[in-house]
């Protein structure tokens, strides 16, 4: 019997550029229990480049592992996005895959750093902050607590019926609002958190719910007012990142810089 031929990766594997890993692993944060979660980018074969069809991102199931379009990619870091930015500047010892052209995706990545990134790290903590609220506030309406502790995720239910709030959740918040001022400050990304033990401590119920929040309140202020102030640019270098999508999807079509 002839055995059969191994199944052709897909375009979104063999195109890849960059993929670091992500989430809790990289930050420094796992636990026993933690996932791993991968972010990657690659350049799509030529009829997603030159033609009528589109790629913009696929995701395993559940999610954990994610492959952006580079376009796409770009795109989402010129808006500050904060996974996307975290991708950009990922310790060498949490790169999985990295080609000749992630390596220049990666040394242009102050291209796409300004003071947008801090409105969007304040953006999403404020967002997390607000699920937080909503689900403690359910766990606390007689006869809903139970219906959402079924719909939740199991270990994220866990954290909610010990705590009385979801301190993953927290412990991600004060992360975020913490971040976003250092790039504002500084200019640099620190995804590998120094305050790990601190966070990891928001995380196993170190904090209250109330110090949580007042933390949060404060940081977010602190976060906003340092938005003005920022040595970063007011917003990114558009004109260079687009440069950059077009010199790499041309080196990856043709094998160079066309003229």
């Amino acid at each position: 019997m002839t055995a059969s031929a191994a199944p052709t990766p897909p375009f979104w594997e063999t195109g890849l550029i960059l993929r670091v890993r992500s989430g809790s692993r990289a930050y420094g944060l796992a636990v026993a229990t933690s996932d791993e979660d991968s972010r990657g980018v690659c350049v799509p074969p030529r009829q997603f480049l030159l033609g009528l069809d589109s790629f913009e991102q696929h995701e395993s199931d559940g999610g954990d592992h994610v492959v952006y379009g580079l376009a796409k990619f770009a795109r989402l870091a010129l808006q500050g996005n904060p996974n996307i930015i975290e991708t950009l500047f990922t310790p060498t010892e949490h790169v999985l895959h990295c080609d000749a052209l992630g390596a220049l995706l990666v040394a242009a990545r102050g291209a796409f750093l300004s003071r947008r990134v801090g409105e969007r790290f304040a953006g999403y903590a404020t967002g997390q902050l607000t699920r937080m609220r909503n689900h403690r506030r359910a766990l606390q309406t007689p006869g809903l607590s139970d219906e959402r502790l079924a719909r939740r995720n199991p270990a994220r239910a866990e954290l909610e019926a010990r705590y009385g709030f979801d301190t993953k959740h927290a412990m991600h918040l004060i992360r975020l609002l913490r971040m976003g001022h250092e790039v504002l400050a500084t200019g640099a990304v620190h995804v590998h958190r120094s305050d790990a033990q601190e966070l990891l401590s928001i995380r196993h119920g170190g904090w209250s719910f109330e110090r949580v929040a007042e933390e949060a309140a404060r940081l977010l202020e602190q976060l906003t007012g340092a938005i003005a102030g920022s040595a970063l640019p007011e917003a990114p270098d558009e004109r260079a990142a687009n440069e950059l999508v077009i010199e790499l999807h041309e080196r990856a079509l043709y094998g160079k810089r066309l003229g």
